[in-house]
């Protein structure tokens, strides 16, 4: 019975579970355009309330050239691609910010340089 439910509890965690890739909102693994407004709108359009859901930045060379302040809970940041952060004099501070969240799990085989 209790392996029953455990299985039940899983199927349906996975079915809501929606996966809400960056490319799908304005980015390009160019390592020429910013990451940045791509992946905030990602946030807020497809992630933000959406408990369970992932925030993907695929394989590929991404370029984050912006601050992003991202909140909320309860979601994934999957980052299978490589992230260069840009030279910047003019930015200043946390280049990916997260702000009052809780329950962020983050995964993936890519990384961030800078």
């Amino acid at each position: 019975m209790i392996v029953r439910l455990f299985l039940v509890t899983l199927m349906i965690h996975f079915s809501i579970s929606k996966t809400c890739s960056v490319l799908d909102y304005g980015a390009k693994a160019d390592n020429r355009t910013d990451l940045g407004p791509a992946m905030h709108e990602t946030y807020e359009k497809c992630v933000n309330g959406a408990a369970g859901a992932i925030l993907l930045v695929p394989q590929g060379l991404y370029l984050l050239n912006s601050n992003v302040a991202l909140g909320g809970s309860d979601y994934v940041v999957q980052i299978d691609g490589t992230i260069t952060i840009a030279f910047n004099t003019a930015l200043r501070g946390t280049m990916i910010q997260f702000n009052e969240c809780n329950r962020i799990t983050f995964t993936g085989t890519g990384k961030i340089l800078g």
